[in-house]
């Protein structure tokens, strides 16, 4: 499920899915050997129950306002983003990459992991009413072969957004 830029709503119904890696991939290394994750969900073998909790926040005064921008359909039916928070405009499409490069570190072999989350420049409408988002993202990581200690990361990021028409930019 895609994540709008500036925050998302699930409505009730909604699901999402939470992944789980037995190892630092893709970020930075992928094991050798096929793994076995194992999840306990509690309640057996003396575990305690597990949960996903997700943050929440009580309904505001202005929450109206956009609840009259939004389909007129029950909240337990799907909602497509789309049809609240519609694309008009895009003047660069989304784009991830991933650079893994071999590098020598004090001597020793390592990688240099370099992962460009660019989720492009659009306008968006209902709600936001005709805003321009621009937004990039940047990760790093190094690491020396089999020094899992020697781990470095270092991130960068840029969000901008404006409206053109009225002068208003703000960037971060």
């Amino acid at each position: 499920m895609t994540l709008n830029i500036a925050g998302h709503t699930f409505k009730k119904g909604w699901r999402i899915r939470l992944a789980l890696s037995p190892s630092f991939y893709p970020t930075l290394w992928q094991t050798a050997d096929a793994p076995t994750v194992t999840l306990f969900a509690g309640g057996a073998d003396g575990f305690e129950a597990s949960a996903l909790m997700l943050p929440g926040r009580e309904p505001r005064v202005e929450d109206k306002a956009v609840q009259k921008l939004l389909p007129a359909i029950s909240v337990t039916e799907y909602v497509n983003p789309d049809d609240y928070l519609p694309t008009i405009g895009e003047t660069r499409a989304a784009k991830s990459t991933r650079d893994a490069t071999p590098v020598t570190i004090d001597g020793k072999q390592g990688m240099l992991v370099r992962k460009v989350f660019d989720s492009g420049r659009y306008q968006y409408g209902g709600p936001l009413r005709g805003l321009w988002i621009d937004q990039i993202a940047e990760e790093n990581f190094q690491m020396i072969d089999n020094e899992p200690l020697s781990l470095v990361g270092f991130t960068k990021s840029s969000a901008t957004l404006e409206r053109p028409d009225t002068g208003f930019r703000a960037r971060s």
